[in-house]
């Protein structure tokens, strides 16, 4: 999290939204509004009169960073107004007058014009090998941290650009730090820099050109975030999160008055301060905004803090609820009703890194760093521990089966405990492979698919928990790290790849086919003949199953932070996305293939890493946009194709409301109706005859569409979500 501060608001980049905060009262921050998701990690802050700046991360598959422009004249509704991409990775910026400079890590600087916010354009860049981590601009000068990743300590330090010509920026001068340069502040004749794990240094900038030494602080730990307001320096200390306070009026003997642990801080959460009045605020990592009363430098003290929400690890669903692990030992219990505006209902910290998550019954059974947590689900507003099985090593991936828990973990392998008494788990049996870690597992019958990273995917006879012998064994290429198993196909996230094999015999699986992801596959699940694949920094990817040998891609999303762990409920995915938060995809326009007989690829040793092409938008369509409206979600395909609804007691005839252009055909096995609805666009359709008692609890009926039906967006609508309304 970075932020800046302006007018009793601080202003957020809490993974991919821009969050901005009423700190009128420091002792109780509240959420004033905050912005839609935006494509990427938030990585710095900058403001100038009703704007925000933000320079988001590197595109994982297209190497490119973005700055973004977002006005915040309305606090309750921040809207982008303007981006432009760069090439690199974009870092730290700072915003003077009519221009943005941008520090990459990569490449070098940045400056970008900003005249216009609805279009910003790139109009000069000063070019280096090295990293650029810092900037900060005085007068016609711009001041820049440099990083080598080599640790060459002659390219360290403090560069100095003259951007007179902004479309000609030239070095002018150059001083090197003895250890890690991380931040600077330019004030009047001085630069200010912390250096990583040397120190803090005073430099004397007042010949652009001739940049020295004035003082240097040392202390110990690694220094990062830094400020300075009149005679003091505050600088944040990341090893055990630190408020350091530096009296620095004499430039030439900077001393330390003071100091200030921040609650709750771990290793690299303290990384920047912003100083206004008599307070800090401090980006403190996945403990939130603390706000620091520093009015009396020689005894800072907490006033008050928001706490952010955490990196996202994994989410099942359960109906509307959604139950999401998070940052360290945080579950949280989250109303979906309204996917757009998720509540948070419920919530526990159970002092544990939580792994993954799989409910069965009222019951949650959760790897954590060290074991199995068992948790009493039946309060949503605060779950509760059961009980805890300690395993020696740990626990990556837990699912469940009657009455056993199957947890694989780093070292030891496969772990099967008895959970017939939630209050009392007993390990009965296990397996592994030597030097190898398991990861994923699935469990179907009396066998269970174990991941175990290079070694392949092994398939493990548990029909004697006490006793599990390996039955059959499939050597990926990749490096298997989780499997999921649909009638006789197992599913393999295999790194680079995803893996389809036939294991109609399960002592002998065999490759169906496979197909390259441009990211790093972690995880995998089935819906029906779709695979939802999440690909690490390259989000998330859909592939149509129907023909094994032959997978399609139909669709895919870059989520803003590393896709791991999701679930999908209706036409919705959730995604675990780390640092990216929890994300919510909607995958109902995702149009179905033909599948064609083409043969499966041929095996190579190192399957290459070809894109999967995203989905592309077809011209302007002749028809209207067709979508069908109502309650309820049946999957939709091809045309003709038999679907089935299932409804219970009804006795009375029932009508589905569509909406489309052209005719529909509807065949409930005893007429057929054929319409062309309204320009309104909607006409409801008995499905069942007017009168007479209902055959079954199931229904079998055929839709028929017109020919190149088109949705709003123009891509092909089949298959579609077919909502259906069954009216009593």
């Amino acid at each position: 999290m970075n932020r800046v501060f302006q007018s009793f608001q601080a202003y957020a980049g809490i993974g991919p939204n821009l969050v901005i905060l009423n700190v009128a009262d420091p002792a109780q921050p509240v959420s004033a509004g905050q912005t839609m998701i935006l494509p990427g990690l938030i990585i710095d802050v900058a403001l100038a009169e009703n704007h925000a700046y933000l320079t988001i991360g590197q595109d994982s598959t297209e190497s490119v960073s973005s700055l973004r422009i977002i006005d915040i004249s309305d606090p309750v509704n921040p809207t982008e107004v303007g981006h432009v991409n760069m090439s690199g990775e974009a870092w730290r910026l700072t915003v003077a007058g009519d221009y943005a400079y941008v520090a990459d890590l990569e490449s070098g600087l940045h400056i970008i014009n900003i005249s216009d916010k609805t279009q910003p354009t790139e109009i000069g860049k000063f070019e280096i090998e090295d990293a650029i981590v810092a900037v900060a601009v005085a007068g016609n000068y711009a001041y820049t941290l440099n990083q080598n990743w080599n640790w060459e300590p002659a390219k360290m330090g403090l560069i100095i650009i003259d951007i007179t010509n902004p479309t000609n920026p030239t070095e002018v001068g150059h001083i090197n730090t003895s250890g890690y340069p991380q931040d600077l502040v330019v004030v009047g004749d001085y630069a200010y820099v912390t250096d990583g794990r040397n120190g803090f240094y005073v430099l004397n900038v007042a010949d652009p050109t001739d940049p020295t030494e004035a003082g240097y602080y040392n202390a110990t730990g690694s220094f990062s975030g830094l400020d300075v307001v009149g005679n003091y320096a505050y600088m944040l200390e990341r090893d055990e999160g630190y408020l350091h306070i530096i009296d620095v009026g004499d430039p030439f003997g900077p001393a330390e008055v003071s100091h200030y642990q921040l609650p709750d801080s771990g290793r690299d959460d303290a990384n920047d301060v912003d100083i206004v009045g008599n307070y800090a605020y401090v980006s403190n990592g996945e403990t939130g905004l603390r706000i620091v009363n520093i009015s009396n430098p020689i005894n800072p003290t907490e006033t008050g803090y928001y706490q952010i929400p955490s990196r996202v690890e994994d989410v099942v669903m359960a109906g509307n609820l959604g139950y999401v692990l998070a940052g360290f030992g945080d579950l949280y219990v989250i109303d979906f009703s309204n996917p757009s505006n998720p509540t948070i209902i419920g919530y526990n910290n159970f002092d544990s890194e939580l792994a993954d998550l799989v409910i069965a019954g009222h019951y949650g059974y959760i790897a954590d760093n060290d074991g199995l947590l068992i948790i009493d689900l039946s309060d949503t507003n605060m779950p509760k521990k059961v009980s805890h099985y300690p395993i020696r090593h740990v626990s990556w991936r837990v699912t469940v089966a009657g009455n056993y828990a199957y947890v694989s973990d780093g070292q030891v392998g496969l772990h099967i405990i008895d959970i017939a008494d939630p209050t009392n788990p007993v390990e009965v049996g296990s397996y592994k492979i030597e030097k190898e870690a398991s990861r994923g597992v699935a469990v179907v019958n009396n066998y269970a698919y174990v991941c175990y990273g290079n070694a392949g995917l092994r398939v493990v006879d548990i029909s004697n928990p006490a006793s599990p012998v390996e039955v059959g064994f499939f050597d990926t290429p990749g490096h298997a790290l989780d499997v999921a198993v649909a009638e006789n196909y197992a599913y393999v996230a295999d790194g680079d790849s995803l893996y389809i094999l036939d294991i109609t015999n399960p002592t002998n699986p065999t490759e169906a086919s496979f197909r390259n992801t441009p990211g790093w596959a972690n995880y995998v699940q089935v819906v029906g003949n779709y695979v939802v694949l999440s690909d690490s920094e390259a989000g998330i990817r859909i592939f149509d199953v129907s023909n094994h040998a032959d997978p399609q891609s139909v669709g895919s999303y870059d989520t803003p932070g590393s896709a791991g762990m999701a679930d999908f409920a209706g036409s919705l995915i959730y995604v675990a996305d780390g640092l990216g938060g929890l994300v919510i995809l909607n995958t109902s326009g995702i149009p179905t293939p033909t599948p064609t007989a083409t043969p499966t690829p041929t095996h190579t040793p190192t399957p290459t890493r070809t894109p999967t092409p995203t989905l592309t938008p077809t011209s302007t369509p002749s028809h209207p946009w067709a979508v069908w409206h109502g309650s309820g979600g049946l999957l939709m395909p091809p045309q003709g194709i038999e679907l089935v609804m299932d409804y219970g007691n009804l006795d009375t005839p029932s009508l589905m409301t569509a909406a489309i252009d052209g005719p529909v055909q509807f065949d409930n096995g005893l007429n057929t109706m054929t319409d062309t609805l309204d320009s309104a666009g909607a006409c409801p359709f008995p499905i069942f005859p007017e009168s007479g008692a209902l055959p079954e609890q199931s229904f079998t009926f055929r839709v028929t569409l017109p020919d190149n039906v088109l949705n709003r967006n123009g891509m092909i609508a089949h298959p579609i979500y077919l909502p259906v309304m069954l009216k009593p």
